[in-house]
């Protein structure tokens, strides 16, 4: 059954922040609250972020870890920092700022989105995530046009490993599931699909963490570029 559709992820797969600011938390919350006119121990910051992320990652398979400035809500309680809302939003915004600024454009992204427009194939993105910072993430990266639709989980109400966004892309296009390829970095969320029988692609990531069941892919890829393969023979 020849491919018609390919559904994307985002981070980590067509676009990434570097290492040098995903390592960099106690840094920039830090420098955040210095702004805000707030001081904290950084020892104290540092824990306070652990705890943070634990308490987001017991949140997997839900949207509420995608609510608008959840992470610094859940470290200011670890802090026991009470902030109103105007100056949760000021760090909010330093961090999307900074965060944006230094996403890049993974290798070969263009090439490949190129390429399946070029067989007419349909380009979906699914992310996890907010609509604010993926449509400012297209937009940044010209990414916008070369995609029919799509999904946010915070918006959709359910994050990928629900399956709930696949299953609706495979209703609202009237797709087969063996007509659809999903490409991601996650085994727990991309991947996922190929349980209700999507054709799975996973771009192989040394840094993920596996929150839920992970599925064994139907290909795995080291870079982008290896797509195009993959993509020409289910195309004919």
């Amino acid at each position: 059954m020849p491919l018609k559709c390919i559904i994307f992820d985002l981070s980590k797969t067509l676009v990434e922040n570097t290492k040098t600011f995903m390592n960099s938390k106690a840094e920039r919350n830090m420098r955040y609250l210095e702004a805000a006119g707030i001081k904290v121990d950084k020892k104290e910051l540092e824990e306070a972020i652990k705890k943070t992320r634990k308490e987001i990652d017991n949140t997997h398979g839900t949207t509420k870890r995608f609510e608008r400035a959840t992470y610094y809500k859940i470290l200011f309680k670890y802090l026991n920092k009470h902030l109103d809302n105007k100056t949760l939003d000021k760090i909010y915004n330093m961090y999307t700022v900074e965060c944006l600024d230094d996403m890049k454009l993974l290798p070969a992204a263009l090439e490949i989105l190129d390429h399946c427009k070029r067989l007419g194939l349909k380009l979906i993105l699914i992310t996890n995530g907010r609509k604010d910072m993926t449509d400012a993430i297209l937009e940044k990266f010209g990414l916008d046009k070369y995609f029919d639709y799509v999904i946010t989980s915070f918006e959709f109400g359910y994050e990928k490993s629900t399956l709930e966004p696949f299953k609706h892309v495979l209703e609202k296009f009237g797709i087969q599931s063996k007509e659809c390829l999903v490409v991601g970095d996650r085994l727990d969320e991309d991947i996922a699909a190929k349980r209700i029988g999507m054709l799975t692609v996973w771009i192989e990531r040394n840094d993920n963490k596996v929150l839920g069941e992970p599925e064994e892919p139907d290909f795995t890829i080291q870079s982008l570029i290896e797509l195009k393969e993959i993509i020409d023979k289910l195309s004919k």
